[in-house]
């Protein structure tokens, strides 16, 4: 990963932050490049933690940054009807990719890991935000 793709990284942060009010914080911790990741609560609220917190998740977002060199600066935990997904915002290796994964009105490039299948696949995702964390929508 490269110093320009964290400071693209932090830009793109900080545009979700303003767009979708998301905790102030998830800007500070990856200055220090700490990664955070969103979830749902109990289905009740939006929750922010470090993605250490979930070795499985760390693995996970490690495993494709290795893989891919790009640079994860976010992501998100959702349980659908599919199984549990783990949704990995990204900066690409190559700046010629960048303008492909930046966010579009209200949705994003994303690669969405399946953690109950053992596989991912990259697609658009819809967001929206509650209590800080930024959330998939639908």
């Amino acid at each position: 990963m490269s110093e320009a793709q964290k400071q693209e990284a932090l830009k793109r942060m900080k545009l979700l932050t303003e767009k979708f009010d998301l905790n102030p914080n998830l800007i500070k911790y990856l200055e220090e490049d700490r990664v955070y990741y969103s979830y749902v609560v109990s289905g009740l609220f939006g929750c922010v933690d470090t993605i250490e917190y979930d070795e499985n998740y760390a693995k996970i977002y490690r495993d494709f940054e290795k893989e891919t060199g790009a640079f994860v600066y976010h992501a998100i935990e959702t349980h659908s009807m599919f199984g549990k997904m783990l949704t990995l915002l990204y900066v690409p290796a190559k700046k010629g990719s960048w303008k492909y994964t930046e966010l579009k009105d209200d949705y994003i490039s994303a690669y969405v890991y399946n953690i109950d299948d053992d596989m991912g696949e990259y697609g658009d995702i819809f967001l929206m935000s509650d209590n800080g964390a930024l959330l998939r929508k639908g």
